[in-house]
């Protein structure tokens, strides 16, 4: 087994019922083998490390600050990788959020985020975060994936995890070509 897999297998080890396996490493290769030099990733966790493994230049976006703490203070040794502070509006219910992605409700759907991340050309996006899963009360992925289109010019690769959660699909659908989606897994695979 190569040293990558080796190391993807040990991220999946710590990191369950996350990404899987397959996933990471269809992700990493293909930033790899596309030659990507900018990466945006929407999330911190273990598996940061690995994306700045992929790229040049990768930053990654979270809204939980105790999160953000631990995991950029665990790879701040890693050179390229950036990690930066964003926040989401919080919905009340997954309807609030579906109504937002039908009518493109700007100030719902809206990330605060730094502007330096419109300065750049992004090769490729994963869209992880935030965590989206609760019924109420939560901060869903439609925004990310909102901003993500907002960022991708044309060869951009993105990725969205959990594409085959509700909101995720209806976002995908809304402001993605979903059409040209491939599917990895639970991960959603678009060239733009």
């Amino acid at each position: 087994m190569s040293d990558i897999r080796v190391y993807i297998q040990e991220i999946c080890d710590i990191s369950p019922n996350q990404m899987s396996f397959n996933e990471r490493e269809v992700i990493y290769n293909t930033i790899k083998q596309a030659g990507c030099e900018n990466l945006l990733v929407f999330g911190a966790g273990n598996d940061s490390k690995l994306w700045g493994m992929s790229s040049i230049n990768t930053v990654v976006l979270e809204n939980d600050d105790i999160w953000l703490n631990k995991i950029s203070t665990k790879y701040k040794d890693i050179l390229e990788l950036k990690f930066m502070k964003v926040s989401y509006n919080m919905f009340k219910s997954r309807q609030e959020c579906l109504d937002a992605i039908e009518c493109d409700d700007v100030s719902m759907l809206r990330v605060n985020v730094s502007d330096d991340i419109f300065d750049i050309k992004w090769d490729a996006i994963i869209v992880d975060s935030p965590t989206g899963y609760r019924e109420s009360n939560e901060y869903y992925r439609a925004s990310s994936i909102r901003l993500a289109s907002q960022l991708a010019e044309s060869g951009c690769h993105i990725f969205v995890h959990d594409c085959d959660r509700q909101i995720e699909t209806v976002a995908v659908s809304r402001f993605l070509d979903n059409k040209q989606m491939r599917i990895i897994d639970r991960t959603g695979y678009i060239l733009k």
